[in-house]
């Protein structure tokens, strides 16, 4: 588990490519915050990783918004201090 204790965020990591890259990080060992646009996918997305032991939370953010940015890295410094 090389990302074992580390937090990533993914933008886009509820479909497509970032999707795959959320489950492969879920799978080394990350903590998951992922940022998208769509709720119901999001819930989605983190349902799957946590079906397959991972840990992850999602926030609705859409990231061509730059005041959205420091609520997704607020909620990532949450959830590293979780840990």
């Amino acid at each position: 588990m090389r990302l074992n204790g580390k937090v990533a965020i993914i933008t886009g990591g509820t479909s497509g490519i970032g999707l795959a890259v959320a489950k492969l990080f879920a799978k080394e060992g990350a903590k998951l915050v992922l940022a998208a646009r769509h709720e119901a996918a999001g819930a989605q997305a983190v349902a799957e990783i946590i079906q397959s032991g991972g840990e992850a939370i999602f926030v609705n953010c859409d990231m061509t918004k730059t005041a959205k940015y420091q609520e997704v890295l607020r909620v990532a410094i949450s959830h590293i201090r979780r840990y």
